[in-house]
């Protein structure tokens, strides 16, 4: 039987829908797992982070940028995907465009704020 929800494992962040599923603290401090809903037209900007990032993609259609030493290369994903994100890797998923994405979000430690991208990373090509 699943553990009653507790108050707030759900957060909505840009339009996107966040629930964890595990929280660090039950995992021993070595990472999350949170289901993402993201309506069409949502996104998160170009941004970074210490922690490595995998997304498993059960609904929806979208691109994926991830940062690949010449800049940021745009892959599409669909229900089934894997997108695996290095550490301090910048990555983006701006281009949902098709029908509402819903992704498990494998976090390796805690989710935090990071810098900025720079500039030329948040440009969308």
């Amino acid at each position: 039987m699943k553990e009653q929800s507790r108050k707030n494992d759900r957060v909505e962040i840009l339009g996107i829908e966040l629930e964890w599923k595990l929280r660090r603290n039950d995992t021993v401090d070595q990472y999350c797992v949170l289901a993402a809903t993201m309506p069409p037209g949502a996104g998160v900007p170009a941004h970074q982070h210490p922690q490595q990032e995998a997304f498993f993609i059960l609904e929806g259609q979208a691109e994926f940028a991830v940062e690949n030493g010449a800049g940021l290369a745009w892959k599409e994903v669909n229900p089934g995907d894997v997108v695996n994100i290095p550490p301090d890797a910048i990555h983006s998923d701006l281009r949902h465009y098709v029908g509402r994405l819903l992704s498990e979000t494998y976090e390796v430690r805690a989710v935090t704020v990071g810098e900025a991208a720079p500039a030329a990373a948040r440009e969308n090509p």
